[in-house]
């Protein structure tokens, strides 16, 4: 009996560890305890600040090499991370038909949207709670944004930005989660375009020496 009971105790604090950890996953894989932490959907089809510098309502820009920007119109892969925790990953990219995923033409420029509208928990936070989000964005077929970055081609493009977001409440059946509303505008530039630091420091030497030799002639 001993025994029997020693083995629940450490089966149950074993549980408590797991969920303490911060697990994240989506609707239909969580136990009905875990519908009561905090949800979102993955899309911003709400927003519409026009602004490449809205601090939220964002809309999500392509750059290019000329300084210009336009609002998104094609597929776009998205990382959703509470912290350094993954929650989802979405790659939209790889040329989805139709109403694409990601495709700012079906509810207009600058706008994305997961077609499966599955609803997405962050087992960080409670039902209701206030969290801190990142996002990782990047076009082309590349399986993770760090992988998009150091392909260094100009065809591909990366972004980050992090904001604040309420979630949605728990609950059985769940309720419908916030979608992100709080997003600041993204403009993704080409990887080719982003100078690494060691280049911009020798570029820096290089014109301090240049500089040095010009004065020299004219001396």
């Amino acid at each position: 009996m001993k025994k029997s009971l020693l083995t629940l105790s450490l089966l149950t604090g074993l549980t408590v560890c797991v969920y303490g950890q911060g697990t994240v996953g989506i609707a239909g894989s969580l136990t009905s305890a875990a519908d009561q932490y905090g949800s979102f959907t993955l899309d911003n089809q709400n927003n519409g600040d026009p602004s490449e510098s809205a601090s939220s309502g964002g809309l999500v820009w392509i750059g290019n090499t000329f300084g210009t920007a336009a609002l998104l119109n094609q597929d776009i892969n998205i990382s959703v991370y509470d912290g350094s925790s993954l929650v989802v990953s979405l790659l939209m990219g790889a040329g989805d038909t139709g109403p694409a995923n990601g495709d700012g033409t079906f509810f207009g420029g600058g706008q994305f949207i997961d077609n499966s509208s599955t609803t997405y928990y962050d087992t960080l936070v409670v039902g209701g709670g206030t969290t801190t989000l990142t996002l990782d964005m990047w076009t082309g077929n590349y399986s993770t944004y760090a992988l998009a970055v150091a392909s260094n081609l100009s065809s591909v493009y990366a972004a980050t930005a992090t904001f604040s977001q309420p979630l949605g409440n728990g609950g059985t059946p769940p309720s419908t989660g916030t979608d992100f509303g709080n997003m600041p505008a993204m403009v993704l530039l080409p990887v080719a375009t982003v100078p690494e630091p060691t280049t911009i420091a020798l570029a820096t030497l290089g014109g301090i020496s240049l500089m040095a030799l010009r004065r020299r002639k004219t001396a």
